[in-house]
């Protein structure tokens, strides 16, 4: 039986055993044939017995992905960015149109503190005829002289005067603001102007001036 020099080869991927044999006389090993099949069966009977290896994983593609899940645990979502609510131009405008109407006001009593011979057109309480309007009416019927001219010539018609109560009931520029005739005008003037003080008008509770207008009919029978 000749000298041989086994090379035991194991390979963990598919996990065999490769038997390489050359004559060498350096390698003082001596097996028969039988020697040979036995090493071999327990080599085989070894490997069995060795769990095959977990797949190994590189460091760096475990470590980033231990990144992304502590990254994917830990961020924080943006807050998106909200302006603070101005006030509307409503409110402005109201504020505004308020003090404008305060001012206007100011400025009406002082134009009235100022000027205290205006005359008004309306006030808070109109001038009154003593007994009121039916007592006006009687004084009239009762004061006019039908102008001779005028019945001569058939001339008839309603003169409107215009006048200002004054603040002591007084009737002070009295004027036609409607004529008819010449006449007939002048003598609703004369009974106008006759009348008999009058009960002023009243804003804010004082005396004030106020226009007025009377009608003065002239009928022929």
């Amino acid at each position: 039986m000749g000298e041989e020099k086994f090379t035991l080869t194991y390979n963990p991927s598919d996990r065999s055993l490769q038997v390489e044999t050359e004559k060498s006389g350096s390698f003082h090993l001596f097996l028969d044939q039988r020697d040979l099949a036995q090493r071999l069966a327990d080599w085989e009977a070894l490997i069995a017995a060795i769990p095959p290896e977990a797949p190994s994983v590189p460091e760096s593609k475990s470590q980033n992905t231990e990144e992304a899940e502590y990254d994917s645990q830990t961020e924080i979502p943006e807050v998106p960015y909200i302006a603070p609510v101005e006030e509307t131009d409503e409110r402005e405008e109201a504020e505004r149109a308020r003090l404008q109407a305060e001012l206007a006001a100011e400025l009406q009593k002082e134009a009235e503190a100022e000027d205290p011979n205006k005359i008004y057109d309306n006030a808070e309480v109109m001038p009154e005829y003593p007994g009121g309007q039916v007592a006006l009416m009687r004084y009239i019927a009762q004061n006019v002289k039908y102008p001779k001219s005028a019945q001569e010539n058939g001339t008839q018609g309603k003169v409107v005067v215009q006048f200002v109560v004054d603040t002591d009931g007084s009737i002070i520029n009295a004027y036609v603001l409607t004529s008819v005739d010449p006449d007939l005008d002048t003598e609703a003037l004369r009974v106008i102007k006759s009348m008999p003080r009058w009960t002023p008008g009243k804003q804010k509770g004082k005396n004030v001036r106020v226009k007025y207008a009377v009608s003065v009919k002239f009928r022929l029978p």
